[in-house]
């Protein structure tokens, strides 16, 4: 099981730091973008929130509706 927990307040003091020190923002920027995708990933990997929790099981409509398209 991955988790994978983030503090808002911790990424933007970091942020605010890096930009102290850089003028141009867009690499940090463009790789932190990259990064987000993979996250969502392995939410779904691993069917799990970003903060742990497991996902709700899917409603018995989802899992007929789901059964009708595969079946076609």
């Amino acid at each position: 099981m991955t988790t994978i927990t983030l503090d808002a307040t911790q990424v933007t003091h970091a942020l605010n730091q890096l930009s102290q020190r850089v003028t141009n923002m867009q690499p940090a920027m463009e790789s932190i973008g990259k990064e987000i995708p993979g996250l969502v990933d392995l939410s779904f990997i691993d069917t799990h929130d970003p903060y742990g929790n497991p996902w709700a099981a899917l409603s018995p409509v989802t899992i007929a509706k789901r059964r009708k398209v595969t079946s076609r």
